[in-house]
């Protein structure tokens, strides 16, 4: 039996769930006081209840997309020239240290589409390759994000805040912590793809 065929049989058995229920917070997130804290364009809260067939029912709070694109809330693009990737330094707030090292695109549709994303042309290159790779489930609803692997057939330009790495150098910077999810994954999807040929 194949991964894929032991995967599909687990899918097709029982889940050991009973119902769902989903809740849409209409006003965001409140604080204490009832302030609002949340209500953007690319998230929406949504209220999720699980119940087992045991009787136990939990509940979470979970993001739900609502910048998809058929499905599709955005996209984590890796380019990679000669033996090098091209990664950046990006500021998120939610990382533990504001910087984390990340792909060389990674954005939701609705930011392509509204603001200026460096490397956006490479979006619409027709040597790639990609696969749909859902999202921690246990914080976001039904989110799927696209992967795509490119490689680029010159130098590219190296704007601030990104670097070309190898792959040594990227591992040496994980393992101290500071690479964060994306690339990781998008690396894996390129040595995958690499390995294949």
């Amino acid at each position: 039996m194949t991964l894929v065929e032991w995967f599909e049989n687990i899918q097709s058995g029982p889940s050991g769930f009973t119902g769902q229920r989903i809740v849409p917070l209409k006003d965001g997130l409140k604080t204490e006081d009832f302030t609002n804290i949340y209500n953007e364009n690319t998230y929406r809260a949504v209220l999720a209840e699980t119940t087992k067939a045991d009787g136990d029912t939990d509940k979470r709070l979970l993001l739900e997309s609502t910048s998809a694109e058929s499905d599709i809330h955005g996209v984590i693009l890796l380019a990679r020239w000669q033996d090098r990737f091209l990664v950046q330094a990006k500021g998120e707030v939610g990382y533990k240290d504001f910087w984390s090292l990340t792909a060389t695109l990674q954005s939701s549709w609705y930011n392509l589409r509204h603001k200026k994303i460096p490397y956006a042309e490479l979006i619409d290159t027709s040597e790639v390759y990609k696969l749909a790779i859902p999202q921690d489930a246990g914080m976001f609803y039904h989110k799927v994000n696209q992967y795509r692997f490119i490689i680029l057939n010159s130098e590219p330009r190296v704007e601030h805040n990104f670097y070309l790495a190898t792959a040594p150098e990227i591992f040496a910077a994980a393992a101290k912590g500071y690479v964060g999810e994306h690339l990781l994954q998008a690396l894996g999807l390129a040595l995958a793809h690499e390995a294949k040929k």
